[in-house]
């Protein structure tokens, strides 16, 4: 892989009564500038795709060593 998706992660929801505390983060991932290649050509082996922004969601647990995300779920049919 090459490049990098471009995220801009919001909390959606936050419940600090649970035990433990968890949070929903909801993000619209751009993977326009993150590629597949082939490690001996270089070249560009990226599926072609419809579209480029996809909606990803994660829970996340606040844990002795901070928030740590416990599962995501990108949806690729749900484009944003």
């Amino acid at each position: 892989m090459v490049g990098m998706p471009q995220l801009n992660p919001r909390v959606t929801a936050l419940d600090l009564a649970a035990r433990p505390p968890t949070a929903t983060v909801t993000d619209c991932m751009d993977v326009s500038g993150w590629h597949t290649v082939d490690q001996f050509t270089g070249k560009d082996v990226t599926a072609p795709s419809a579209h480029s922004r996809f909606l990803s969601v994660s829970q996340a647990q606040l844990g002795p060593d901070g928030w740590r995300i416990t599962e995501t779920e990108v949806n690729r049919s749900k484009p944003c």
